[in-house]
């Protein structure tokens, strides 16, 4: 049984690749739509903090957490775990 469930998630994998070599692609080719929205000041700044140690952009952050929501996926924290 562990063959087929491996299997079901290596599909699940790459069919979420392929949702986000589509997104990416979007991306690439320009098209986008702006997404503005209120932010508090405190989270702002935390979220600027965190992108500049983390050697990303607020764009790339934004988009990944839209990209997953979209997808119905959990956010995926450094270390590679889903957060709850």
């Amino acid at each position: 049984m562990g063959k087929l469930t491996e299997a079901v998630q290596q599909k699940a994998n790459r069919e979420e690749n392929q949702d986000l070599f589509a997104i990416k692609d979007e991306l690439l080719r320009g098209d986008t739509k702006r997404l503005n929205c209120d932010v508090p000041v405190s989270i702002y700044k935390k979220l600027q903090l965190k992108v500049i140690h983390e050697d990303t952009s607020i764009t790339a952050v934004v988009n990944q957490l839209v990209a997953d929501y979209v997808c119905d996926r959990k956010p995926v924290s450094q270390d590679g775990d889903a957060e709850s």
